[in-house]
């Protein structure tokens, strides 16, 4: 499972090899600021309107849950 680039602008890709099945994005807050379905390997998140700083990335897989943080820069 990966996430990159990261720190990242624009846009962030996760990349997992069980497949994707969810993305959450939260502030550090605990506030969600992104929640987007998806299928397949890759998932790309568009996080240009997003406020620059730390965030943590949920990955839901049919093997569980994996979280991983993305900085935006």
């Amino acid at each position: 499972m990966s996430l990159q680039p990261n720190p990242a602008t624009d846009e962030a890709t996760v990349l997992s090899s069980f497949g994707i099945d969810e993305v959450e994005m939260y502030d550090m807050g605990g506030a969600s600021v992104l929640r987007q379905q998806a299928s397949g390997l890759e998932a790309r998140l568009d996080v240009k309107a997003l406020p620059r700083g730390s965030y943590i990335v949920r990955i839901h897989t049919p093997m569980g849950v994996t979280a991983r943080k993305l900085i935006l820069q």
